[in-house]
């Protein structure tokens, strides 16, 4: 039998407002609520571990190749990220990789907490 590597990681949320926390590279955001906390599980068959950034606001989870992981709020899940993360360029990490092709979490430039605001059409030029 084949051994599974597994790295937890807790991202509390102690602000007196709702805190974006996205799963890359899985682009998926999920709200916490203030005074709550996810519990991260990742599992693969690979070494590695999750990181966890936190930045203007949000907090970005990062899971390693090879992995899957898992969020729990309390014993509920909140979400299974069950597509395994592919193999990346030798020498980058998850973060790494997705600040290079999308600009960071969320897609290229755009901060998740910020709202998109309309633009005419002849103002995309």
């Amino acid at each position: 039998m084949a051994e599974v590597f597994e790295d937890t990681q807790v991202v509390p949320n102690p602000g007196p407002d709702p805190l974006e926390v996205w799963f890359e590279p899985w682009g998926m955001p999920h709200p916490l609520p203030p005074g709550e906390v996810f519990r991260v599980v990742g599992r693969s068959p690979q070494p590695g571990r999750i990181e966890v950034v936190a930045s203007d606001g949000s907090v970005a989870v990062y899971g390693w190749p090879g992995s899957t992981l898992r969020v729990y709020n309390g014993e509920m899940l909140v979400d299974d990220f069950s597509i395994v993360l592919p193999e990346l360029p030798p020498g980058m990490s998850t973060r790494g990789f997705v600040e290079f092709m999308f600009g960071g979490p969320g897609g290229p430039g755009r901060q998740p907490s910020q709202p998109v605001r309309p633009r005419p059409w002849w103002r995309f030029w």
